[in-house]
């Protein structure tokens, strides 16, 4: 017999899987999501939440909320994500896609709330819209990850509980994630180009000699560690014309003191470059730095029963994920848990296949599946008042000991 939950998030399958269609069919890149924006906010107020639109000062991030029934309560906190991944095509243009599962996440999220307004809800649910995720898109470069900037802002600091659900490999709750900083260098040539023939000159010789100062880190720390966004070469031939290049750097490590090494070698290699090339190089940080994940040991028992629930295979004890995330920050300021929901064989994440196997049936069931541990894992959270208190008591010990 199914619960009242299943039988909710059946109901509103329809509903879930109109709400990934919309946002797979406008893939819009991160800080530009305006119809998607515009569609969620629109699908969330006609389910009776109160929307707060636009949020933090972003205009296409926006916060809804879901009040309880009775009044009061525990509140959880849901991460919604809307963003398309900024693929390159052979000519440079952007071809954004939906092969993170983006669209997954929004309509999984849509129904999850959708399932919890036809039950008796004892606590309160926000679901926070987050765009730019994907750190490639252009507006991200400048700024950072809005999961970053919130959590900055204290946005996260109230909630008892903030879930962040992602299709994965497997059905697990992740522990530990990379830490990562981004960094920006920009060259600008002093002079003024006199005749045609001199973009051998100083900018890409010293654009040369910067990237044979990364590539010696590289094979330092490995390419997992340090790594070439992206390089752009800028100017023209003609008279009295200047020639600039800009450069994005990634760095990571397993803790903050890693990644803190790393910035320093990337100073000094700057440093030297710049005054071995009489050239200025500006390096400035790209938004707030990617923290690692601190877990929670009662959110992630709450989830995994959750999903058990649902007879899932669930992987406890999840390897370290190979990468960073900016639900670190958030899991400094609230009790939280990173949601994997899995697919067997996993996925083709940020390209065209991984595009089309989102849109797909196996697509569809993970949206469905993810709604349901969502809505589960949030009212198991609320009926229990010593859950609660665990999970705040879990918190403040793990931050207490979690790496600075």
């Amino acid at each position: 017999m199914n619960t009242p939950i299943q039988d909710s998030i059946q109901h509103h399958s329809a509903l879930m899987q109109q709400v990934n269609e919309f946002v797979y069919s406008n893939p819009e890149l991160g800080y530009e999501e305006d119809q998607c924006a515009q569609y969620l906010v629109g699908v969330l107020r006609d389910l009776g939440l109160d929307v707060d639109w636009p949020f933090v000062g972003i205009r296409t991030s926006f916060k809804a909320t879901l009040a309880s029934s009775q009044g009061g309560g525990p509140k959880v906190g849901l991460v919604m994500l809307y963003d398309a991944v900024p693929a390159v095509d052979e000519d440079g243009r952007y071809l954004p896609n939906h092969s993170c599962g983006h669209s997954v996440i929004s309509g999984a999220v849509v129904g999850a709330i959708a399932a919890l307004t036809d039950v008796q809800r004892t606590g309160n649910v926000t679901v926070i819209g987050l765009p730019g995720d994907e750190i490639g898109a252009p507006l991200v470069a400048q700024r950072g990850g809005s999961k970053a900037l919130t959590a900055a802002a204290g946005e996260w600091d109230a909630f008892d509980a903030v879930y962040y659900a992602h299709p994965e490999f497997d059905n697990t709750v992740s522990q530990v994630s990379r830490w990562m900083e981004r960094y920006r260098l920009s060259l600008h040539s002093p002079r003024n180009l006199e005749q045609h023939g001199e973009l051998d000159g100083s900018v890409l010789w010293t654009v040369q000699a910067m990237l044979s100062e990364v590539r010696s880190m590289e094979e330092r720390h490995t390419q997992e560690f340090v790594m070439v966004k992206n390089l752009s070469v800028n100017g023209d031939v003609e008279n009295a014309c200047r020639v600039g290049a800009h450069m994005q750097i990634l760095l990571f490590g397993l803790t903050n003191a890693d990644v803190a090494q790393r910035v320093a070698e990337l100073e000094t290699a700057v440093a030297t470059v710049s005054a071995d090339a009489e050239i200025r190089i500006d390096l400035q940080r790209i938004g707030e730095p990617y923290m690692g994940v601190v877990p929670n040991q009662t959110l992630t028992r709450v989830v995994e029963q959750a999903m058990a629930d649902m007879q899932l295979d669930v992987l406890t004890d999840p390897d370290p994920l190979p990468f960073a995330t900016d639900f670190g920050n958030i899991s400094r300021r609230a009790p939280s848990a990173l949601i994997g929901t899995g697919r067997q064989g996993g996925w083709h994440f940020h390209n065209l296949e991984g595009d089309r196997e989102f849109r797909s049936s196996d697509g569809q069931q993970v949206m469905i599946v993810t709604a349901e541990v969502l809505a589960r894992a949030i009212t198991g959270f609320w009926e229990d008042p010593g859950i609660v208190a665990q999970a705040r008591t879990d918190f403040e010990a793990n931050i207490g000991s979690a790496t600075p």
